[in-house]
């Protein structure tokens, strides 16, 4: 009986692997290479990002990291205050 089990865990711990290689070779083999306006377009058509120009984002990123600037001088990343440890 306990042969048994240790013979199905080993054919198990070769099986899964093999399984999975298999699964992602087969996803991963059939990938089509295309240029970056076709996949922009595609991406868009899947329901990617809003069609924003790459300013807009700066100028937003900017704005929102200046007006944080000072609350960012005084925490850290998790919350905790700089200033209590002075």
């Amino acid at each position: 009986m306990t042969a048994g089990f240790v013979a199905f865990v080993l054919l198990l711990s070769l099986l899964v692997p093999l399984v999975l290689y298999v699964l992602i070779s087969d996803e991963t083999s059939t990938s089509e290479v295309v240029d970056r306006e076709t996949a922009e377009h595609e991406a868009m058509s899947l329901g990617g990002r809003e069609n924003r120009s790459h300013t807009e984002e700066s100028e937003n990123d900017r704005a929102g990291s200046i007006s944080n600037s000072s609350e960012r001088d005084e925490t850290d990343s998790w919350g905790y205050s700089r200033l209590e440890d002075e």
